[in-house]
């Protein structure tokens, strides 16, 4: 019992000496909103745009990376893009197959010039041509696009 009272002093002691956090952690930061024109000027990347492919259960996203040292910032290895249907607020993913593995170029070497792609999944042909998207980018949402 001796022992018990102790180590319950000894956790009082420690608690009441720890300091006491003053506010809460800070609340993750809503996306950013951009057009493409403002991706390009900004990141050096040119969105060539969206197509439906595959019988239109896959839309194609096409961008060209017109200056590699900026574009690396949003297409590195973490880089896993999102489209969204803006009709349904559906978010629509890369397909990651086992033996071939992501949809998608992923910005290990980055060539300013060339061109690259992502493949997003489109169950039940959801999205069609002339339907409004929108693309998260990391934190960057691209807004204002349409399924060509």
């Amino acid at each position: 019992m001796r022992y018990l009272s102790l180590s319950v002093l000894t956790l009082g002691l420690a608690l009441a000496a720890a300091p006491v956090m003053a506010s809460a952690p800070d609340a993750p930061q809503p996306p950013r909103s951009m057009s493409a024109k403002e991706l390009s000027e900004r990141f050096g990347i040119e969105l060539q745009g969206i197509r439906p492919v595959a019988g239109g259960y896959m839309l194609d996203m096409r961008y060209v990376v017109r200056d590699s040292t900026k574009a690396a910032h949003l297409l590195g290895h973490d880089f896993i893009p999102q489209l969204i249907d803006e009709r349904r607020n559906a978010r629509l993913i890369t397909p990651t197959p086992p033996k071939i593995g992501p949809l998608r170029q992923t910005g290990a070497a980055l060539r300013d010039g060339r061109t690259y792609f992502v493949f997003f999944a489109n169950p039940g042909k959801g999205v069609k041509t002339g339907d409004p998207v929108a693309v998260m980018l990391g934190d960057i949402r691209l807004e204002g696009l349409t399924v060509q």
